[in-house]
């Protein structure tokens, strides 16, 4: 009797541990993923006048695009309002996607390299996430340092999550300027640059994203919200800017 009683024994055990795993794995897939798409949105407006890509944003069609603002952490806390603020805006002309950030900061930066394609993570920057079709999976991102470094690359979303090829390589523009209490980056990104198609409907809106770097207080904040065990250029979390009137073809 006693080897079918062992027998009977192993059959309850595993039943006792396989069925609360399976009920596990059940109730973490049915999660899903937060949106912010419908919770974040800025209107982008077209400029009326030459937008100078000298890091100083004295341009009135500056004063008057939408600011994105109220940028939350990633890192340290993913539920605390960031420490060093930003403001982000977005302009555009028949040529170019306009992005500024301001970042502020004391006047003191961590920038490991004056090369473009630095490192990642090495540096203080501030960059955008652009996904033009909205379908999360693909994108791109632009990023540049207090010392106007620049850095950009492909995005695309895969079975082992967000991931970049910094490989890609673009001819964009951008400039930035150093204050007593924060640093401002301007960036002329040209459309041909970019890949993107027109709603033929008149609804034309793109998902995106404003992202600070901040190494130097160990600070990870974006405008619109990346649970902290989630990438920071994962395309999930974007929010979305809406055409006052449509992009170039």
């Amino acid at each position: 009797l006693f080897p079918r009683q062992m027998n009977n024994s192993i059959k309850s055990m595993k039943r006792f541990f396989i069925l609360p795993a399976a009920l596990f794995v059940t109730v973490i897939a049915a999660q899903p993923i937060r949106t912010n798409d419908n919770l974040y949105s800025l209107t982008i407006k077209k400029t009326t006048a030459k937008i100078n890509m000298d890091g100083i944003l004295d341009e009135a069609d500056w004063q008057l695009a939408e600011p994105a603002t109220n940028f939350t952490q990633n890192f340290p806390y993913d539920s605390s309002i960031a420490d060093q603020q930003t403001e982000a805006r977005v302009l555009f002309d028949e040529q170019y996607l306009y992005i500024s950030g301001v970042c502020y900061q004391p006047p003191k930066y961590t920038v490991q390299s004056l090369r473009r394609d630095y490192p990642n993570a090495s540096s203080d920057m501030f960059f955008v996430l652009i996904d033009p079709f909205r379908d999360k999976l693909n994108g791109f991102y632009f990023a540049a340092t207090p010392y106007g470094v620049q850095k950009e690359g492909q995005l695309f979303t895969n079975s082992g999550g967000a991931d970049n090829n910094i490989d890609w390589d673009n001819k964009w523009y951008c400039n930035a300027s150093r204050d007593s209490n924060h640093y401002t980056v301007e960036m002329a990104i040209p459309f041909k640059t970019l890949r993107y198609k027109l709603n033929d409907k008149g609804i034309n809106e793109w998902n995106i994203n404003f992202c600070r770097l901040n190494m130097t207080s160990t600070e990870r904040s974006s405008w619109a919200p990346i649970p902290r065990n989630f990438r920071m250029i994962d395309l999930n979390f974007n929010g979305k800017i809406r055409w006052e009137t449509p992009p170039p073809s």
